[in-house]
């Protein structure tokens, strides 16, 4: 965008933020998975445990499943 005079305009400040995927059942949020710096790489976030670092979206989907209430059926 720019003004008459053809000057760009200044419309703030752009902030950039990693794709986030929340995962949520009926008894609340299950994890929560980031991109890692690296290409390839997740972060799984699950309630009550530590930070996992996995390769595989194999893997990030065995986390949830097993993480849900209920476990994986």
């Amino acid at each position: 965008m720019s003004d008459k005079k053809g000057r760009p305009i200044q419309l703030g400040e752009a902030k950039r933020y990693a794709p986030e995927l929340v995962v949520h059942s009926d008894a609340g949020r299950v994890a929560t998975v980031t991109m890692g710096a690296r290409s390839g790489c997740y972060l799984v976030s699950l309630p009550g445990s530590d930070l996992q670092t996995v390769r595989e979206p194999q893997q990030v989907a065995d986390l949830i499943l097993t993480a849900r209430p209920g476990g994986r059926s």
